[in-house]
C-alpha cells in the first residue's frame, strides 16, 4: 500500500541504522497493514456482540448449516462481482471472522 510505503520512508530517516521492521520495534509501532487488521476485528465484534448496533442488520445471514471443512465460514456470504465489494469492511470481516 501505498501509506505503508510512506511509514516506511519516515521510519528510514528517522532510524537509517535499522530495518524496517527493528525501526518498528524501536518506535513501538506496528505495521498499518497490522493495525488495520485489529481495529476491523474490533469494531467487527463489537457490531456482532451488541444487538442494538446500528450495522448490526448489514451483516450477512449466520451460517445455520456448517460443514466440517478447512475453512468454515461464520456467515453465508452473497456472491461478489467486484474486488472492490469484496474486499470492503463488512464483507472482508465477515470472511474472516471466526
Amino acid at each position: 500500500m501505498e501509506i505503508e510505503s510512506i511509514q516506511k520512508r519516515a521510519l528510514r530517516i528517522i532510524q537509517p541504522d535499522f530495518s524496517y521492521i527493528e525501526a518498528l520495534k524501536k518506535a513501538k509501532l506496528e505495521t498499518l497493514y497490522d493495525r488495520r487488521e485489529k481495529l476491523c476485528v474490533k469494531l467487527f465484534s463489537s457490531i456482532e456482540a451488541n444487538d442494538d448496533h446500528k450495522l448490526k442488520e448489514l451483516l450477512p445471514p449466520k451460517n445455520l448449516q456448517p460443514n466440517n471443512l478447512r475453512t468454515n465460514r461464520k456467515y453465508n456470504l452473497p456472491k461478489m462481482h467486484t474486488n472492490r465489494f469484496s474486499n470492503s469492511f463488512i464483507p472482508y470481516c465477515a470472511r474472516n471472522a471466526t
